[in-house]
């Protein structure tokens, strides 16, 4: 079952520079990350801060947590047994890549559902 969004506003991890946020999967909360290589993908000259990398998240955050849901679906979880983490090679995949920078394939993120949409 897809994840469902939340309104956690995502949450900067600072040793290890990924930004940490929450979906759910129905009434479960599921611990999501995207990493700081992920979000330069998006955005390579994004500022390199807690507040640059909270800003580069929310500005991608659908496409991310398309990402996150769909690798959640597919039981690809962390070591640590409770993490999906958004990598850059993970977000590649929904980007060409050209001399000018990265355009993405598909404009439109993938729909994710929202919390009350849970049944």
């Amino acid at each position: 079952m897809p994840l469902t969004a939340t309104f956690d506003p995502g949450h900067n991890h600072y040793p290890s520079e990924n930004v940490y946020f929450f979906m759910n999967d129905c009434d479960r909360r599921v611990r999501c990350g995207v990493s700081e290589l992920a979000l330069e993908v998006f955005d390579p000259k994004f500022e390199r801060s807690k507040e640059g990398r909270l800003v580069a998240f929310n500005k991608n955050r659908a496409h991310i947590e398309s990402v996150a849901s769909a690798k959640y679906d597919r039981g690809e979880i962390e070591r640590d047994g409770r993490t999906i983490l958004v990598s850059a090679a993970d977000i590649e995949t929904i980007f060409n890549q050209s001399p000018t920078g990265a355009t993405i394939k598909n404009a439109q993120a993938p729909a994710v559902k929202r919390e009350a949409e849970c049944s």
